[in-house]
């Protein structure tokens, strides 16, 4: 058991450390009198208004549908989800659609299409994504949205380039 578990997280080590280029974040551009470039040329009306948006439901058919709303009061992202969080530094939010959590970026582009029982918070460049079921199973998600990994059993919130592991065997459902 323990030489799987040790194995099963030294892949997972390795995996994060050699093939996960995490893109840089994007700096907010400056502009002060002396600048060569207007923020109108490096940024469009559309990014602006991306950049400052809010959680906000409203009744459609009777139901809750939540979506994203502007400094105006305005929706930029229609209202269309169960239930919508905050944006992330990475531009990123959790939606919920039919019982299942996605992630989004600003301009409303489904960027994890909603397959998850829950996604974590990007910590470290990484998010957690969980299905639960006969057995837990975690995915590790790029900034990107894309798989790094996959395990039977939880992985745990990201600090410093490490995380905590709780590998389950598939075959005997023991985990340690």
């Amino acid at each position: 058991m323990r030489k799987i578990n040790l194995i099963a997280i030294l892949t997972l080590s390795i995996l994060l450390t050699s093939s996960c280029a995490i893109p840089p974040t994007k700096t907010p551009q400056t502009t002060n009198a002396s600048a060569t470039t207007s923020a109108a040329e490096t940024t469009s009306p559309a990014d602006d208004q991306a950049q400052h948006l809010y959680p906000a439901y409203q009744y459609l058919d009777g139901l809750q549908k939540w979506g994203y709303i502007d400094r105006t009061g305005q929706f930029f992202i229609a209202p269309q989800y169960e239930l919508t969080a905050d944006f992330q530094a990475n531009g990123l939010a959790l939606f919920r659609q039919n019982g299942k959590s996605g992630l989004l970026n600003q301009l409303g582009e489904v960027i994890v299409a909603p397959e998850f029982d829950d996604i974590g918070n990007y910590s470290d460049g990484l998010a957690i994504a969980l299905n639960w079921g006969n057995k837990t199973v975690s995915t590790l998600l790029d900034e990107s949205g894309h798989v790094i990994a996959q395990i039977n059993g939880y992985i745990f919130r990201f600090s410093e380039g490490l995380a905590s592991v709780y590998v389950v065997d598939p075959q005997s459902g023991n985990g340690t």
